[in-house]
């Protein structure tokens, strides 16, 4: 029997997998804008509780978009210069660090507010079930 991972390895050309990681990045991001605005408006008071410094933190529901905009925007414009500076090693260096990024966010803040509070929060279902596995998977590959 085929493994479901070996016919994934079979299919993902590098140029494939650069793109995987803005395009998987803008499904977590489409979850978060959603869920995202009326869930912090109703649970600041967790939010400020869970950071490890006390500041008067506050923002808008139209500021929450435009940042998950810029984080959806970026990475697809530095998998873009990267697929077309072919050859130069350097060019997946800032994918990479994306990617990086992207994990360590699925983990903190994502599932440890969902293990500390038992609570949903903005993005964690795709953090649990796309970020993450394709994170260790990407970031195994380049290890190897």
């Amino acid at each position: 029997m085929i493994s479901l991972l070996a016919v994934i390895d079979r299919r993902l050309t590098a140029r494939r997998l650069l793109w995987l990681v803005p395009l998987l990045l803008a499904v977590h991001n489409a979850e978060e804008a959603v869920t995202m605005p009326r869930w912090v408006m109703t649970h600041m008071s967790l939010i400020r509780d869970a950071l490890p410094w006390n500041v008067d933190l506050s923002f808008t529901p139209p500021q929450l978009l435009a940042s998950v905009s810029v984080a959806t925007v970026v990475p697809f414009i530095l998998a873009f210069i990267a697929d077309h500076a072919p050859g130069k090693p350097a060019r997946i260096i800032p994918i990479i660090l994306v990617q990086v990024l992207v994990l360590l966010n699925a983990i903190v803040p994502h599932l440890y507010l969902s293990l500390r509070y038992h609570v949903y929060n903005p993005g964690v279902v795709t953090a649990l079930l796309v970020n993450i596995p394709f994170s260790l998977y990407f970031l195994g590959g380049i290890v190897q």
